[in-house]
C-alpha cells in the first residue's frame, strides 16, 4: 500500500512538473513572438519641467480593443505598483520591478475609463486605458490609481492633448 502511495505521489509530482514546464514554455514563446511583432518600446520620455507624477498600479497592456490579449512582451504582462508621471511630451509609468514603460505624446491615441480587462474588474470606471501606438500595432495600457481625483486629474490633462478622445466606457 505504502509502495502504492508512493508511486502515485512520484507520478503526481511529475505531471505538475510537466504542466508548469509547458506553461512556462508556452508564456516564453508567446513573449517572444510579441516582441518580434512589437519591435523596441518607445525610449524614454524626456519629462522637462512641469510634469507631474501620481501613485498608482500598472495592470495590464493589451492588443487595442481586446482587452484579453495580454501583452507579455517586455515584461507588460505583470501587474504591480508603479508611479505614473506624466506631461506634454508623454507618459512614463515607472513600475517596481520591472523596466519602466514610455509612452511619448506622439504616440498617444487618447485616454477613458474602464471597468474590466483581462485578470481585473473594478468599480465603474475605475480603471484607466491610455490608448497608443507602437510602429506596427495599437496597444491599451490599464492604469488604476491611488484615488478618484487623481484618475480624473490624469485623464483631464490628456484630453486637451491627445488627437482622438474617446469619452465612452469600455466594458
Amino acid at each position: 500500500m505504502e509502495f502504492e502511495l508512493t508511486q502515485l505521489s512520484g507520478a503526481l509530482l511529475v505531471a505538475v512538473a510537466a504542466f508548469s514546464y509547458l506553461a512556462l514554455r508556452a508564456w516564453r514563446n508567446h513573449s517572444l513572438e510579441q516582441s518580434r511583432t512589437l519591435g523596441e518600446l518607445p525610449a524614454e520620455v524626456t519629462h522637462a519641467g512641469g510634469s507631474t507624477q501620481l501613485d498608482g498600479s500598472y495592470v495590464v497592456t493589451t492588443v487595442n480593443n481586446e482587452p484579453l490579449n495580454r501583452i507579455k512582451a517586455s515584461g507588460l504582462g505583470m501587474r504591480g505598483r508603479a508611479e505614473i508621471q506624466y506631461s506634454q511630451a508623454g507618459i512614463s509609468i515607472w513600475r517596481t520591478g520591472e523596466r519602466a514603460l514610455h509612452i511619448p505624446a506622439s504616440d498617444l491615441i487618447g485616454v477613458d475609463r474602464a471597468t474590466a480587462v483581462i485578470d481585473r474588474a473594478v468599480e465603474a470606471g475605475g480603471l484607466t486605458r491610455v490608448t497608443w501606438r507602437t510602429s506596427s500595432t495599437l496597444l491599451d495600457t490599464y492604469l488604476r490609481f491611488a484615488s478618484g481625483a487623481a484618475q480624473k486629474q490624469f485623464q483631464e490633462y490628456f484630453s486637451t492633448i491627445t488627437p482622438k478622445q474617446n469619452q465612452g466606457e469600455n466594458q
